[in-house]
C-alpha cells in the first residue's frame, strides 16, 4: 500500500551527498546522481496513489466523517472525526448542517487532503449542487464554507444514508451516565472478615442464611432466602454503595427507598440507614420541593416626623415617550407622599441628580432610604452621596421585594392609572395629573389623602366647586391653625391585608448549612434550589450565608434547612462566576524570556547599563499600539 511504501522510504538512510549538504559541508558532489534516483522513485508503481474518498453526515447534536481508501477491492478506515453542535450551531437547517459537516472535517484532516484528489460523499443530496449552481449562496457563512472546501475538492456525491453507516454512527454517538453495578466477587470476599455477619451467623433470627454459589469462578455469596428469592446480607463497607446503587436511579422518597433496598438486600438496621441516608442525599435535597419557607410578616416601624424615611425605586423600561424611558419613584412611609421622575438612563448620576432636584429640594434630606440592590443604589456613587447628605442606606435582600413593598403597591396604583387614561404611548404628559390624583385620593388606612397630611388640607383639582370665602385670609390664624393639625397628627402604620399563613422550620434557627431557592430564571430541568451553603449568622428574617467565600444576607423566605451526613465532608456548592474573567499575568503563562542587552540610545555610555521602557500589552500579551506614534516598535 501507499503507506507502507512511504514508510520504506522513510526508513532508507539518506544518501551521502544530501548528507554533506544537511551538516555543512561545502563539497557537493553527487546530488544529480541522487536527484535523478529521486525521480526514478517517483515513477515506481509502487507509489501510485489510491483513490480517497470522505463520507459525512449530520445529525441534529452532532457531526461526524470519515476517511477512506479503497486497497486491493475492500475499504480501508483510515481517520475518524466527529464533535458535538453548539446550541446555536443546532438550530441551522439540514442543508447548514451537513455543510458545516463536510467544512469541520476539510478542517480537521486538512494536512492529509493538501495535493490529493479524493471525492466527498453526502447523504444529502442538495448538498452535491452547491458547486455547480449558479446562484449565490443564502448566506455569507455557506460563501465562505464552500470557498474553503473548493480549495481541496468539488467532487461532492450522493451516497444512500443506509451506506453511510460509519460517519451517520459518529454523527450520532452520545456520551451518557452509566450506572456501574456491585461487585459480587469482591461482596463475598468482604463477607468472610465482616463481623457483623459472623455474629449473624451465630444468632437466633427469622433470616434463613444459605451459601449461594454464583458465576464461573465458584464463589459462594451468603444470602437470606426467606422470602423465596436470595437477597444478599451486604457488609458494612457495601451498604452506602448498595443504597446509591438502588436510590441514584430515580431518587424516591423514604419509603419507596426502603421497599426497593429491603427486596433485593438485607443487613442489620436497613430501614434505619435507608432512612436516614435519603434524607440527607443532597441531590434530593436540591431538586424536590415539600413546602417552601414562609416567614411571618413583620411590621415597620413608622416614624413620627414626615419625610424622615422614604422608599425608592426604579419603574421600566417603559415604552420611549419624549426620549424617557423610565421613572424614579419616591414614597414617604410617614404621610404616603409619592413622586415620579421621568428619566432617560438608570445611571447612579442621573438617579442621584434626580433625587437631590425633586425630593431633596422640596422636603429635605430623610434620615432613613430604603431601596432594592440594584446597581444603582448599591454602587460608590450613591454610597457617597448619602454619606454627605447623612442619610442611611436601607437594602432590601435579594428576590425580596416585600421589603420594599410601599413602593411595589404604588407602581401598582400609578401603572393602572397610567393604562386606565391613556390614549397613545405619550405617558410623560399623562404623568403629573395621575400623580395629582393619587396625592389627593384618600386612603382607608389613613382616613385622609397624602396632600393633607403634606399641606393641611386638601388640594385643588379640576372641576372642584370652590365658592368665594367672605372672612379674610389671616396668616396668624392659618399658622395656627396649621400647628393645630399637625399637633393632632398621629403615625398610621401600613395596614396588612388578609392573614396570610407562615411556616417556618423549626430545625431552621440552628441549621448549619442551608439550601437556596434559584429565583431568578431557570430551565425546567433546573433544580429549584443551590446549595448547600455554610450559614454564617442567624436571624429572624433573613440569613448571612457564605456564598463562594463572602457573606451575603438572604430573605429567610428564600431557603429551607439542609440534611446533611456528618460521617462525610460536606459537598458546598460553588456559585456561578460573576463579571469578567480573573486577569491572568502573561508572565505566570510564559517563562520570562532570557535578559537581553539592548542598544544604549545617543548620547548615552554603551558601558553603562540600559534598560528600555516597558512595553504596554493587552490581557492577551499583545503589545499596545499608542495612537498617533508611527515610530513606535514592537517588543
Amino acid at each position: 500500500m501507499e503507506n507502507k511504501a512511504w514508510a520504506s522510504v522513510l526508513n532508507t538512510p539518506l544518501p551521502t551527498p544530501i548528507l554533506r549538504l544537511y551538516t555543512g559541508d561545502p563539497d557537493v558532489s553527487g546530488l544529480e546522481e541522487v536527484s535523478e534516483a529521486i525521480a526514478n522513485m517517483a515513477n515506481n508503481d509502487v507509489f501510485v496513489r489510491l483513490p480517497e474518498f470522505w463520507e459525512c453526515d449530520a445529525s441534529d447534536y452532532a457531526v461526524g466523517a470519515v476517511h477512506e481508501q479503497w486497497v486491493e477491492g475492500a475499504w480501508q478506515l483510515l481517520a475518524f472525526f466527529s464533535r458535538q453542535l453548539t446550541p446555536r450551531e443546532r438550530k441551522y437547517s439540514a442543508f447548514d448542517r451537513e455543510l458545516l459537516a463536510l467544512w469541520l472535517a476539510v478542517r480537521h484532516f486538512r494536512f492529509l487532503l493538501e495535493g490529493r484528489e479524493f471525492t466527498a460523499f453526502v447523504d444529502h443530496k442538495p448538498l452535491t449542487f452547491a458547486m455547480s449552481k449558479g446562484t449565490e449562496p443564502w448566506s455569507a457563512r455557506q460563501q465562505r464554507q464552500l470557498s474553503y472546501i473548493s480549495e481541496f475538492t468539488t467532487d461532492i456525491q450522493h451516497l444512500a444514508g443506509k451506506s453511510n453507516f460509519v460517519a451517520d454512527c459518529l454523527s450520532r454517538a452520545s456520551v451518557s451516565t452509566v450506572q456501574l453495578g456491585l461487585d459480587y466477587n469482591q461482596m463475598a470476599k468482604d463477607q468472610t472478615s465482616d463481623l457483623g455477619i459472623l455474629a449473624l451467623k451465630d444468632s437466633t433470627t427469622g433470616l434463613h442464611l444459605k451459601d449461594l454459589p454464583f458465576g464461573d469462578a465458584g464463589a459462594v455469596l451468603l444470602c437470606d432466602v426467606s422470602t423465596g428469592q436470595p437477597r444478599p446480607v451486604v457488609p458494612v463497607n457495601w451498604r452506602r454503595s448498595v443504597f446509591e446503587a438502588v436510590h441514584n436511579l430515580s431518587h424516591p422518597g423514604r419509603k419507596p427507598s426502603v421497599r426497593l433496598v429491603a427486596a433485593k438486600f438485607v443487613w442489620q438496621g436497613l430501614k434505619k440507614d435507608v432512612k436516614a441516608w435519603s434524607d440527607t442525599c443532597v441531590a434530593c435535597q436540591r431538586a424536590k420541593v415539600h413546602r417552601h419557607t414562609k416567614a411571618p410578616l413583620e411590621r415597620f416601624s413608622v416614624p413620627e416626623r414626615r419625610f424622615d424615611h422614604v422608599n425608592i425605586d426604579l419603574v421600566g423600561p417603559l415604552p420611549p415617550s419624549q426620549g424617557f424611558t423610565y421613572i424614579l419613584t419616591m414614597v414617604d412611609r410617614t404621610t404616603r407622599w409619592p413622586e415620579a421622575v421621568p428619566l432617560t438612563s438608570t445611571s447612579a448620576a442621573d438617579i442621584a441628580r434626580a433625587f437631590i432636584g425633586t425630593w431633596g429640594a422640596r422636603f429635605g434630606t430623610p434620615a432613613d432610604l430604603s431601596s432594592d440592590r440594584g446597581s444603582q443604589f448599591t454602587s460608590e456613587l450613591w454610597n457617597a452621596v448619602a454619606d454627605g447628605l447623612g442619610m442611611k442606606l436601607h437594602r432590601t435582600t435579594a428576590y425580596h421585594p416585600q421589603a420594599n413593598g410601599l413602593c411595589e403597591r404604588f407602581h401598582r396604583s400609578m401603572k393602572a392609572a397610567l393604562r386606565a387614561s391613556l390614549a397613545d404611548a405619550n405617558w410623560t404628559d399623562k404623568l403629573p395629573w395621575v400623580m395629582l390624583g393619587l396625592r389627593t385620593a384618600p386612603k382607608e388606612d389613613l382616613q385622609s389623602s397624602s396632600a393633607e397630611l403634606v399641606y393641611g388640607q386638601p388640594l385643588r383639582v379640576p372641576g372642584d366647586f370652590l365658592p368665594h370665602t367672605t372672612a379674610p385670609w389671616s396668616a396668624s390664624v392659618q399658622r395656627a391653625s396649621l400647628q393645630d393639625c399637625a399637633k393632632a397628627f398621629a403615625p398610621v402604620p401600613t395596614s396588612q391585608q388578609g392573614t396570610p399563613v407562615s411556616r417556618v422550620p423549626v430545625e431552621l434557627h440552628s441549621a448549619s448549612h442551608v439550601f437556596i431557592r434559584h429565583d431568578a430564571h431557570r430551565g425546567p430541568l433546573k433544580s429549584p434550589y443551590d446549595g448547600p451553603f455554610r450559614v454564617l449568622e442567624h436571624g429572624f428574617k433573613h440569613l448571612v450565608v457564605d456564598i463562594g467565600g463572602r457573606p451575603e444576607q438572604v430573605s429567610v423566605d428564600r431557603v429551607k434547612p439542609a440534611h446533611l451526613d456528618l460521617s462525610l465532608p460536606p459537598q458546598l456548592a460553588r456559585p456561578p462566576r460573576r463579571g469578567r474573567p480573573p486577569r491572568v499575568s502573561i508572565t505566570s503563562v510564559c517563562p520570562p524570556a532570557s535578559p537581553s542587552r539592548s542598544p544604549a540610545p545617543a548620547g548615552m555610555d554603551s558601558t553603562q547599563s540600559y534598560s528600555p521602557a516597558p512595553v504596554p500589552r493587552s490581557r492577551r500579551g499583545r503589545p499596545i499600539v499608542p495612537s498617533r506614534h508611527s515610530d513606535f516598535v514592537y517588543g
